[in-house]
């Protein structure tokens, strides 16, 4: 059964795990190309949404976006009805956020909610890809500016 908590374990297995070392493109992206036939380099490209993407069929998801554009992994679980607004929802596990960290209207990076109420109300802990290059943490609150909103993947 593939569920949140799965791809949160997984997603949380993956921390540090970095262009240099060599471990973002063998266990994140590799699978990934795999899948999709194709033959990215972590090194050459955004990988966030790759990232996530590559989570969630690890762990057994059937449905979801392989995209490895941010964007477009928004836009298709917009179409699903599984992208909730920042501000209309709280997040839950497992959701994916979407940030604009420039202020266009357009997901420039996603992660994937650790933890909800982190430290305190209003506040999520999220896991990424490629942020500085590595698996890593953020804790943002989940009304930030940055934030577009969430997905919730079709867990079983």
């Amino acid at each position: 059964m593939a569920t949140a908590a799965k791809a949160r374990t997984k997603f949380k297995s993956w921390n540090g795990y970095s262009e240099s070392n060599g471990k973002a493109q063998k266990y994140i992206v590799d699978p990934w190309n795999k899948y999709m036939g194709m033959n990215v380099n972590c090194k050459k490209t955004a990988w966030c949404a790759i990232a996530t993407a590559s989570c969630l069929k690890q762990v057994g998801i059937k449905k979801l976006s392989m995209s490895a554009g941010c964007t477009t992994q928004m836009k298709w679980y917009k179409s699903k009805k599984r992208f909730h607004a920042r501000g209309s929802y709280v997040p839950k596990v497992g959701d994916l956020v979407f940030y604009d960290f420039k202020g266009e209207g357009k997901a420039t990076h996603t992660g994937m909610v650790t933890s909800v109420n982190y430290k305190k109300k209003g506040y999520i802990y999220v896991i990424e890809g490629n942020k500085s290059n590595k698996v890593g943490y953020r804790h943002v609150s989940y009304n930030s500016k940055s934030i577009l909103g969430f997905a919730t993947p079709f867990y079983s």
